[in-house]
C-alpha cells in the first residue's frame, strides 16, 4: 500500500502521548496515527450507517403506524352503533 507524507498540527500533550505509546508498542509514531485515524474513520462510517438504518426503519414504523391507525378507524366506523 502506498503511503503519503503529511504534516499535522496537534497539541503537544497529544503528541507526547502518541510518542510514548509508539515507544511502548515498539512501532513507528506514524503507525500510531494511522491506527487512530483508521479507527476514527471506521466509527464514523458505522455512525453514518446506523443513522441511515434508523431513518429507513423510522419511516417504515411511521408507515406501519399510519396503516394501523387507518385500519382501526375503518373498523371503528364499521362497528359504531352496532352494539
Amino acid at each position: 500500500m502506498a503511503t503519503i507524507k503529511t504534516a499535522l498540527s496537534i497539541e503537544e500533550s497529544l503528541f507526547e502521548r502518541a510518542e510514548a505509546l509508539a515507544e511502548e508498542l515498539e512501532i513507528p509514531r506514524s503507525r500510531v496515527f494511522s491506527i487512530a485515524l483508521e479507527q476514527f474513520l471506521s466509527r464514523q462510517d458505522a455512525k453514518k450507517l446506523l443513522n441511515e438504518l434508523n431513518a429507513v426503519y423510522s419511516d417504515a414504523v411511521a408507515r406501519d403506524e399510519d396503516e394501523e391507525a387507518a385500519r382501526r378507524a375503518k373498523h371503528r366506523g364499521m362497528v359504531e352503533g352496532t352494539w
